[in-house]
Order: C-alpha cells, then structure tokens, then sequence
C-alpha cells in the first residue's frame, strides 16, 4: 500500500512520508506540527499503516484546531481506532460524507 506524497489540511499541506524503522524506533508514526510533515513506518502489514496514517492525520487536525496538547493524544487514540473501523465497515459512507 502506498501513502499520497502529500495531504492538503487547512491553508497547509502536510508532506507524508514512509520511513524506515530503524528512523523511528520508538513509534508507527508521528507528526510535526512545525515542518508540515507526517511519518509513518514503511514496513507495516496495510492495514497497520493505513490505521497509523488516520491517527497522524487526526494529530494534524488536532493541532490545526489548536486542541491542548495535554487532550490530544487522549482525543486522537480514542477516535483514531473507532473512525478507522467505522469508515472500514462502512465504505459507502465516505461517498455519502462527500456527496458523491
């Protein structure tokens, strides 16, 4: 499965890039709020990656929305798993969201 190169959020693009692990030892993903940049591992099974990227991706609206840093990561951890499964059990429904 391959990431866009880059996401559009708010008046900023956000570029995404798939790292080595040996890169980031100690995390699936991660996000810099001060460079525009979301990471996430390279050599992950799909459905892993595809769920990292969404957590990433909420830690950058989070930070867009300036959430408090202190409920961010509480935020983003429960929603992140629970979004993932609902649009995964329910594929239709981003055609709907988007009025497609």
């Amino acid at each position: 499965m391959k990431l866009p190169k880059s996401v559009k959020l708010g008046c900023f693009e956000y570029e995404v890039k798939e790292d080595k692990d040996e890169n980031m030892p100690e995390f699936l993903g991660d996000m810099n709020p001060y460079i525009k940049r979301i990471r996430v591992r390279k050599n992950m099974e799909d459905q892993v990656k595809r769920e990292t990227f969404l957590h990433e991706l909420l830690h950058a609206c989070c930070d867009e929305a300036r959430l408090p840093p202190e409920m961010e990561e509480k935020f983003v951890s429960v929603v992140s798993p629970r979004l993932f499964e609902l649009l995964q059990r329910n594929p239709k429904l981003i055609n709907v969201l988007l009025d497609k």
